[in-house]
């Protein structure tokens, strides 16, 4: 049984060449990809950390990640929640896809003075 997990969702606020920056309204997350390779057992597919960060160029709606969100600085295979619906239970159900990480950036959004 796969066991579930507590998913946030955030937007594409950011494409760079390697890397994406998801933001909601308390926090901005930048995931910086690396290559797939032999550095990278996890992943069979090899690809580029480009092609990594070109896959959401066509996305549309939200993205998911696994909380607690933590900073992170190695080689990792991360998995970005993507394709989400609910279930007749009326469950969110979500899709999560394998990507190869080298750096996750974590930072606050300063909100305005009311």
């Amino acid at each position: 049984m796969i066991e579930p997990v507590n998913v946030k969702l955030f937007d594409i606020s950011e494409i760079g060449e390697d890397f994406i920056v998801l933001t909601d309204v308390v926090m901005s997350v930048r995931i910086t990809f690396a290559d797939r390779g032999p550095d990278n057992p996890d992943l069979t597919l090899s690809t580029t950390k480009e092609l990594e960060a070109a896959f959401f160029k066509h996305i549309k709606g939200k993205i998911g990640l696994q909380q607690p969100i933590l900073p992170m600085r190695k080689l990792q295979t991360y998995q970005i929640f993507i394709d989400f619906w609910v279930n007749d239970f009326g469950m969110v159900r979500a899709v999560p896809f394998p990507f190869s990480v080298s750096k996750i950036e974590i930072a606050a959004i300063k909100q305005a003075a009311v």
